[in-house]
């Protein structure tokens, strides 16, 4: 299991201590946390598409961060859609991010999320999506994803798979009744939008200030994209010290060569990473 020290989630402890009505300290915020044993199981039609390979590594980059460990529960191994430095396979890039796999759930799992047609007793929530529409179904609704060729929708359907066991830790949730889904592109459309563009156009140069949630999900998200012969900057003038936890999504989704430069807003040297080949 791969545990994270205690400052290293103590943002995430203090939403627990500072909820409604909470009566908690820090100690027991750390113990609820450390209670649930999430899984995550996803089939092998869905382990093989862009859009599920992000929704797993998404869930459990995640589920590390806030739980302390997770478990991937899958069949065989597959090759990445996108190759991510050094890792070629589903299960070398999870475990990777901390994930432990098995090829069954494991008996103390308290939660667990399920991808594509994957089906077992104790799923708590599944993720759905189809192409720009992503969310979150009940564990009853076992409709099929549809088209899996958006990495986005995959990565929001994890992060909100996540969300979900979160707050049913916090006691806001003791099941998910019903549905939960949006569209990425037309987000004020309860029905979605009836024409998604096919093909987006992005910078070929990007520049990052600042690498806090914003940017690093951002990088994560930018990181899954079919793009190439990119060039980006990462500057961010917080240093690491105690209790800081670094997002490995820049230096293990990017090949990056690091630099000093000079920030003239902020006057002193600035930590930044300059990304010569963002798709290697």
């Amino acid at each position: 299991m791969n545990h994270i020290p205690h400052l290293g989630r103590s943002r995430i402890v203090k939403a627990i201590t500072d909820a409604n009505d909470s009566d908690k300290g820090f100690e027991q915020g750390n113990a609820m946390l450390d209670a649930v044993h999430f899984a995550v199981i996803i089939d092998a039609e869905q382990a093989a598409t862009p859009a599920g390979q992000a929704a797993v590594l998404t869930a459990v980059v995640t589920a590390v961060k806030c739980f302390g460990s997770a478990t991937l529960v899958c069949g065989a191994d597959v090759a990445l859609t996108r190759r991510f430095g050094l890792d070629r396979t589903l299960v070398e890039a999870a475990r990777l991010y901390g994930a432990e796999i098995a090829q069954s759930i494991p008996t103390d799992a308290t939660h667990v999320i399920a991808i594509g047609q994957a089906d077992a007793e104790e799923v708590f929530v599944r993720c759905w999506w189809s192409g720009w529409m992503s969310g979150v179904l009940p564990a009853f609704d076992d409709e099929p994803n549809g088209n899996s060729d958006n990495p986005l929708a995959g990565i929001f359907a994890g992060a909100l798979a996540v969300r979900e066991v979160f707050a049913k830790a916090l006691g806001r949730r003791r099941s998910i009744a019903r549905r939960a889904t949006i569209s990425l592109w037309n987000p004020w459309r309860l029905d979605g939008d009836q024409s998604p563009p096919t093909r987006l156009s992005l910078p070929d140069k990007l520049w990052f200030v600042g690498l806090g949630h914003l940017g690093q999900g951002f990088l994560w998200s930018l990181g899954f994209l079919p793009v190439t012969g990119g060039h980006a900057v990462l500057q961010d003038g917080q240093g690491r010290g105690p209790g800081k936890r670094r997002n490995r999504a820049p230096d293990r989704f990017l090949r990056c060569r690091s630099r000093k430069s000079q920030d003239p807003r902020s006057g002193p040297l600035a930590r930044s990473s300059r990304l010569e080949n963002i798709n290697s």
